[in-house]
């Protein structure tokens, strides 16, 4: 979901931005890295940081600040999952210490000290926040049984005004509401999950943020880093596995107040 955060800077005028991902060819990617001091804003994965080419590159560059986005993944993901993420204090040594940065709008007491921990920022400022937003609305329904569920989801995609997630336990089941959805309402639905090509994933996120799509039915997979203004409603087909799952999910909706 970089890319869809550097199509947003360029779109505000700055072009001096750039994403290291799994889209780019090995050309266009040493492209990036032989000339990285023309560049104000570098978006790369944990995993990209493990390169000894990409740090030979980024120690030849002074950088202003160390930026960790959607921070709570240090602690969540980084002790078993993606352990590339509880590297990057080091990492931020190895590059000559920058200040730091970082940010997640679901953090736990324990996950901020984890994240404060791996990072060593003790004496840092923290900035914290109340998740309530007051612009959303919370509802629980209860389904007698699983097709009840599917006539109830299809029901609210067709009487909620304006772009929707539906978000799914199982890509299996975000295929098939989608398909669900497509043939008896007249939204334009489709899907998303990780086990689609990274193209198709991209192709369908831009589709929904350029109002192509009204519904998207998807795993936990297409959450952190939407950025679509006007997404009017979240259904959860199924309890998220956390309270912090849920509020990230529920996080997408109605960010233009």
């Amino acid at each position: 979901l970089m890319e869809d955060q550097v199509q947003q800077l360029k779109a505000l005028g700055e072009k001096r931005a750039a994403a290291l991902n799994s889209m780019l060819s090995r050309n266009e990617r040493n492209t990036i890295l032989e000339n990285i001091g023309r560049y104000k804003f570098l978006y790369l994965s944990p995993e990209a940081l493990q390169s000894d080419y990409v740090l030979d590159r980024l120690k030849r560059v002074p950088i202003s600040l160390f930026v960790i986005d959607e921070a709570h993944c240090i602690s969540e993901w980084g002790h078993d999952f993606r352990p590339d993420y509880s590297k990057l204090g080091l990492l931020r040594k190895t590059l000559g210490h920058p200040p730091v940065l970082a940010l997640t709008a679901t953090a736990t007491k324990n996950t901020l000290l984890d994240v404060m921990n791996l990072l060593d920022l003790q004496h840092a400022d923290r900035h914290l926040y109340s998740v309530n937003r007051p612009n959303i609305a919370l509802k629980v329904e209860n389904a007698a049984d699983t097709a009840e569920k599917i006539y109830r989801t299809v029901q609210l995609v067709e009487q909620l005004q304006g772009p929707g997630i539906v978000y799914c336990p199982t890509r299996k089941w975000a295929e098939e509401l989608s398909a669900e959805i497509k043939a008896k309402t007249n939204s334009r639905a489709d899907f998303y999950h990780g086990g689609m090509e990274s193209g198709d994933r991209i192709l369908i996120q831009q589709q929904f943020i350029n109002h192509q799509l009204d519904v998207i039915c998807s795993t936990n997979a297409f959450g952190m880093g939407v950025d679509k203004a006007d997404i009017r409603y979240v259904i959860h087909f199924h309890q998220p596995q956390t309270a912090e799952a849920f509020m990230q999910e529920i996080g997408r909706a109605g960010r233009d107040g």
